[in-house]
């Protein structure tokens, strides 16, 4: 089942921007105790989905940041997750970040960029990246929703 880390310590933001959820998709626990104590005091929700089919869920349920997709997965590999998520309308916009604790071979690296990679991380995760990248993504998605509706604010002006 999924797991949510939720904070207490969240800043204010306007009512329009939701509070941000990274995705950490991976059948492994110990990325996920990793990801959590990285973002520990960073006011961000840790959706952890065991499987690429649990994550192709949520993805249609919720808007996430970011989806940290481990790239080696019994069932659906990250690459075929990566393409499924790309072919869902509805799931078709989130950034997604690779994570492998192996190598990578320059053909991995094409072929996730292919499928719409923003990045790869590999394991251990560095805690200066993630924070970097996770601010990043989750400050593009606030500005998204900050315009979305402000959008619909100056549409019902408009109709009104």
């Amino acid at each position: 089942m999924a797991d949510k880390l939720k904070h207490s310590d969240q800043h204010s933001m306007p009512s329009a921007v939701q509070k941000a959820s990274v995705l950490w998709v991976d059948d492994a626990s110990g990325g996920l105790v990793s990801l959590r104590a990285i973002l520990r005091d960073s006011g961000i929700d840790i959706v952890a989905a065991h499987s690429s089919e649990e994550a192709l869920e949520r993805l249609t349920a919720e808007e996430f940041a970011v989806v940290m997709l481990d790239v080696r997965m019994p069932g659906l590999s990250g690459f075929d997750t990566a393409k499924r998520i790309r072919s869902d309308v509805r799931s078709q916009h989130p950034p997604i970040i690779f994570v492998t604790a192996d190598d990578i071979s320059r053909e991995q690296l094409e072929k996730g960029y292919e499928l719409g990679a923003v990045d790869f991380f590999i394991e251990p995760l560095s805690p200066v990246v993630v924070q970097a990248k996770v601010r990043g993504f989750v400050r593009l998605l606030q500005e998204k929703q900050t315009a979305r509706h402000e959008a619909d604010q100056l549409r019902l002006l408009v109709q009104g």
